[in-house]
């Protein structure tokens, strides 16, 4: 069954999502990290991997944790906010940070003006963390689920992460997207789990829908 999942995206990653250019994330396998050198000789349903990664089912059984999402799950993202407004009702109307756009979106009935709205500060913005299910603008839905260490990625699958790309010196093609998605890893992950230590994680690919 279906489920509903939060998730959280920076400014930049936002405007890619809203522009058609992002459509991969790609999360940390938090648990039993295979170590240095383990080798999958073999997938538990008979086939035999040639590049010594399981399959996503045998992922599993082999010990990783099982995906947080998957396919068909939806997530609504997270991302930085701010109430710049609210009527009697019981909506608001909210400002997004990634590009300033302002919707206006129907709050519960037990949600009160001042859990929202900042009389005292109305122009600081609220964390991405603290954004509510029903402030939530974008939806996304989960269309695959790939296991896969973090420089497996292909040119093509970080320039589906939304990243900018790094041009050749001489400025031709093709630019560099492996780069610029390694940068962006480095910048988020924790300690030991950086590009260089080439840690497991899930691939996930979305698709945009209405929330």
């Amino acid at each position: 069954m279906a489920k509903e999942h939060p998730i959280l995206f920076s400014g930049p990653l936002v405007r890619a999502i809203l522009s058609g250019q992002k459509t991969q994330t790609r999360r940390l396998i938090r648990s039993r990290q295979p170590k240095p050198g383990h080798v999958w000789n073999e997938c538990l349903c008979g086939e035999i991997d040639p590049t010594d990664r399981p399959c996503l089912t045998c992922s599993v059984r082999y010990g990783l944790e099982e995906p947080r999402y998957k396919v068909g799950d939806r997530l609504w993202v997270r991302e930085t906010w701010r109430s710049v407004g609210w009527r009697p009702e019981n909506g608001h109307w909210i400002e997004y940070a990634a590009d300033n756009a302002k919707v206006w979106r129907e709050a519960p009935k037990d949600v009160l003006s001042v859990d929202v709205y900042n009389h005292a500060h109305p122009d600081r913005w609220r964390p991405s963390i603290h954004m509510p299910r029903w402030a939530s603008r974008i939806s996304l839905e989960v269309t695959e689920v790939r296991v896969q260490r973090i420089q497996e990625i292909t040119e093509e699958d970080a320039r589906a992460e939304g990243v900018p790309a790094i041009p050749r010196l001489d400025g031709s093609d093709p630019r560099y997207y492996r780069q610029s998605f390694a940068a962006l890893w480095d910048s988020l992950a924790p300690a030991g789990q950086e590009w260089a230590d080439n840690p497991w994680v899930w691939a996930v690919s979305f698709r945009r829908v209405q929330p």
